[in-house]
């Protein structure tokens, strides 16, 4: 099997997750894949809209079409802050680039363009 800039979705038909830019040459082997996920729950506040993503995703593109601004995606202009409302142990550490902007040991704001979901269910508001 090749991995061709594996980019996962978090669109869901009949409870597959749908992997576009994994080649498999044979389509159980890609059910295989897609079952073998863990699954994080990102929950935006404003409209209560629930995103499924694989555990260790980064949060950035679902945070986006939810309405999150973005600009530079670098970590430095702090456009893409959301507030964690609950399950901040299940985002990943805090970057550099955060601890820069935000300051050492926030927890409850984040630069959706760093973080990624670990595991388990997050609130976020913008």
């Amino acid at each position: 099997m090749t991995f061709v800039g594996l980019r996962i979705v978090s669109d869901f038909i009949n409870g597959i997750v749908f992997l576009p830019n994994v080649v498999a040459n044979n389509p159980t082997e890609h059910k295989a894949i897609n079952k073998s996920l863990s699954m994080a729950t990102l929950i935006f506040d404003h409209n209560q809209e629930e995103v499924n993503l694989p555990d260790h995703s980064p949060i950035a593109e679902v945070c986006e079409e939810a309405g999150v601004p973005f600009a530079c995606t670098e970590g430095v202009c702090g456009t893409c802050v959301i507030e964690v409302k609950e399950g901040s142990e299940n985002l990943s550490p805090p970057t550099k680039e955060e601890g820069d902007f935000l300051g050492e040991g926030t927890r409850h704001e984040r630069l959706a363009c760093q973080c990624r979901i670990q595991k388990g269910r997050v609130r976020v508001c913008f």
